[in-house]
């Protein structure tokens, strides 16, 4: 009788923890709160080509240095779900030898993931375009890299991007983005690699 109540009880414990460590799985993270989301991200933008800014990392007539990047966001989602977004995203990219400023219009769906596990965990596909500009004074894209004396130059700029993003709550998110392809087209074509890390709010 005792091996059966043992066995009774071990049952009602196995029982008991899998329901609490579902209930704590279940707390984690928040779904996002409204559809209005604000972001801002840092990074670096890689060159791709030897003349927008010259490929890599390193130093050189061919290697410009890697841009810090800075990118400002704020979208709104114009579906049910809240799940797809459009919105205004500048972004600033500076390094010792050139800057470009890329003011574009976004396009973001979020997709949630292991909803059962976790809330608030999202990938997202992302289109960013519009104009991708080199201030004056830094330089203008002509075939041969940038002039110090040439006038501002302008290009259509589309950026091809993917992410993630968590919800820690529902007002709050923190984001990676290691998939980031801006590409210039005008005169001649360049293209970067960005790495974006940031965090945002929900509303």
């Amino acid at each position: 009788m005792n091996g059966k109540y043992l066995v009774a009880v071990l049952a009602l414990a196995s029982v008991n923890a899998v329901w609490v460590s579902e209930a704590q799985a279940q707390k984690v993270g928040e779904n996002k709160a409204g559809p209005l989301m604000g972001n801002v991200k840092i990074g670096p933008a890689v060159g791709l080509d030897d003349d927008f800014g010259g490929r890599g990392f390193g130093r050189g007539r061919y290697y410009r240095n890697t841009q810090f990047a800075l990118e400002l966001e704020i979208a709104y989602a114009v579906d049910r779900g809240d799940n797809a977004y459009i919105g205004f995203n500048p972004q600033f990219q500076v390094s010792d030898y050139f800057s470009v400023i890329n003011l574009t219009g976004t396009f973001q769906y979020d997709i949630q993931i292991i909803e059962n596990k976790v809330r608030g965990l999202y990938l997202y596909p992302k289109v960013n375009a519009g104009v991708g500009i080199v201030p004056n004074g830094y330089g203008s894209f002509r075939g041969n890299g940038f002039c110090g004396s040439c006038d501002a130059g302008v290009f259509f700029d589309l950026q091809l991007e993917f992410g993630a993003k968590f919800n820690i709550y529902k007002n709050f998110h923190v984001l990676a983005e290691p998939l980031s392809f801006p590409m210039y087209i005008g005169e001649q074509f360049g293209a970067q690699y960005r790495f974006f890390i940031g965090c945002g709010f929900d509303t």
